[in-house]
């Protein structure tokens, strides 16, 4: 009762200041600007949200409170403290800590509707008649929370149970961080498992929880590998940049425009092929194009969660039912594990002689975390930078141009220099704010490990062990009470030292920006390297073209990336 009574009479001191600051400034006693002076007038609360009293900060220009009640123009320097606008965020949030506190946990609200018809209709309008955001959006209006019961696709009559808890702002994604609170054992895909089989009978790495045993073998291996082999990837990055881009201009120059997504899927994976192998060719032993066959095995595994190849009634009949066999890319699988068994030799052997890990377990997990999460992360980042980027216009694109050029000359000219990226700080800030929009993926889920409370920003919900929990990032990472106008790009939105006190909030990488992946959690071991490599893309393209334009049908949203380029200008003085 005390915690409630403190938390009770912070709330009515904070809507008496809150309101004495919107009197004194109807008034016309003091001017809308205060005082100034640099004097404040602090409200500290505990982290609990109660009242822990009022202090008067003393600065050299101020008098003390016996003085300040002595002498008229208190009221002045008291109008100057209650210009700060964070007294009414205090008491909203302690309004909202006081109804928490004072009313039980909720149960969460929303359904699945009647068994299996439920969930069919729910897939429906999630794939076809409503897509991703407009399901969650009309959901939200519906039961007035961001956190609500729904079905989650693929669903009934092949996949697993989908019933599950949305997450769907950026405080009750919190939990998704906790791994005491939440368990990820095979939830990857959220109920969309598909068969060992299609990985040599193991589990690849995104499936483990971190309380397995090989989870932090393999994360330590991936996490040193990827430390070994990073300068390789610079390097092939830039050999494999220059080629793809000559390509892209050909086929401007032939057809008037150059898809994006497909040639930098390409790119992507022969810099991470060659990288991991010591520069030998994919295409000897997986065939002349690599990436088709890696999206070949892909698409047949996640088949369930794909929206789009096939018309819709062929879909709902076939993989969006039934999971497809591993048997329809044995072959193309083999051929990778093949690369990567015969040239993949020091990584194999340092997850064999340093980690004691399994040598044919190993291929296969190589396999998974290169050919699923790096590569797919890594090409569904181009098309994004390439959007955001031409729709920012020529001014935007000059300015990028001249940062990159400077920080690159600095460090002495010539092609890309890992070292330039401190000079460059616009260019990272730009990168981060499309991972923010744009992640590689929306979805992550786990299950909760014992019976849980999950706090949104207006309520506590009462979640149940077991229970599937499914984010959606596209809501998490453009929560309007953590991100200023979060639909907008804004390329300097990280900038500075505001712009870095929002990295605790950037968590596209399932983890925090301004957090190091370790072995005990699930953030991609990648994390900074993703952005280094996204950061080297934008770079490569200023120090060969002054602007570029896309085509005026180019989009992108959460399920489909569609970019081409409709002109590439040539950068015009190369400077030794």
């Amino acid at each position: 009762m005390a915690v409630k009574h403190n938390c009770a009479f912070g709330v009515h001191l904070a809507k008496l200041v809150a309101v004495a600051r919107r009197d004194f400034a109807a008034s016309g006693l003091v001017g809308a600007s205060g005082l100034g002076g640099g004097c404040s007038w602090p409200l500290p609360f505990g982290t609990n949200g109660a009242f822990s009293g009022i202090f008067l900060e003393k600065c050299p220009t101020t008098p003390t409170l016996f003085e300040r009640q002595q002498q008229p123009d208190f009221l002045k320097m008291a109008q100057a403290a209650l210009q700060k606008p964070e007294l009414e965020v205090v008491a909203e949030r302690m309004e909202n800590e006081e109804a928490k506190i004072s009313g039980s946990v909720k149960a969460v609200p929303g359904g699945y509707g009647l068994p299996f018809f439920g969930a069919m209709r729910d897939r429906l309008e999630l794939y076809w008649f409503q897509g991703d955001v407009e399901f969650f959006k009309r959901r939200i209006e519906k039961y007035k929370s961001t956190v609500f019961r729904t079905n989650f696709a693929p669903g009934p009559p092949g996949y697993q149970n989908p019933r599950g808890v949305a997450l769907l702002d950026h405080k009750s994604f919190q939990v998704m961080l906790d791994n005491s609170k939440v368990d990820k054992s095979d939830t990857f895909f959220g109920t969309a498992m598909p068969s060992v089989a299609f990985t040599g009978g193991y589990r690849a790495l995104p499936y483990l929880d971190t309380t397995e045993e090989k989870h932090t073998l393999y994360k330590r291996l991936l996490i040193e590998l990827l430390h070994m082999k990073f300068s390789s990837m610079v390097t092939e990055y830039s050999k494999a940049f220059a080629e793809t881009s000559a390509t892209w201009e050909l086929a401007v120059a032939k057809s008037g425009k150059a898809e994006v997504g497909d040639s930098s899927g390409s790119m992507v994976v022969n810099v991470l092929l060659k990288s991991i192998t010591g520069h030998q060719d994919p295409a000897s032993i997986i065939g002349s194009d690599p990436h088709s066959t890696f999206q070949t095995w892909s698409f047949v595994q996640f088949a369930g969660t794909v929206v789009g190849v096939l018309p819709h009634f062929v879909e709902e009949l076939t993989y969006h039912s039934f999971s497809l066999p591993s048997m329809l890319v044995k072959s193309k699988y083999a051929a990778l594990c093949k690369f990567f068994r015969n040239y993949a030799t020091e990584a194999l052997d340092l997850a064999e002689s340093k980690y004691g890990l399994d040598r044919e377990e190993a291929v296969h997990q190589l396999v998974f975390c290169f050919g699923v999460n790096a590569r797919v992360g890594l090409m569904k980042k181009i098309p994004v930078m390439v959007y955001y980027i031409a729709k920012m216009g020529p001014e935007f694109q000059a300015r990028l141009a001249n940062e990159v050029r400077s920080a690159i000359s600095e460090q002495g000219g010539g092609g890309f220099n890992v070292k330039a990226l401190s000079g460059m700080p616009l260019l990272k800030s730009t990168v981060l704010e499309a991972f923010r929009l744009m992640p590689s993926t929306f979805f992550v889920y786990a299950r909760a490990r014992e019976d849980i409370v999950v706090e949104s920003h207006d309520a506590l919900y009462k979640v149940g062990k077991g229970e599937l929990l499914g984010a959606h990032w596209y809501y998490v990472l453009r929560d309007p009470k953590v991100f200023e106008d979060p639909q907008r790009f804004n390329p300097e939105r990280f900038m500075g030292k505001q712009g870095e006190a929002l990295f605790p909030q950037l968590v596209w990488s399932n983890g925090r920006q301004d957090q190091t992946p370790g072995e005990n959690d699930k953030q991609c071991p990648a994390k900074d390297y993703a952005v280094m490599l996204t950061s080297q893309f934008v770079a490569e393209m200023f120090l060969k073209y002054d602007a570029f334009e896309i085509t005026d049908d180019s989009t992108i949203d959460t399920t489909s990336l569609k970019v081409a380029f409709k002109s590439l200008k040539k950068r015009t003085q190369i400077s030794s």
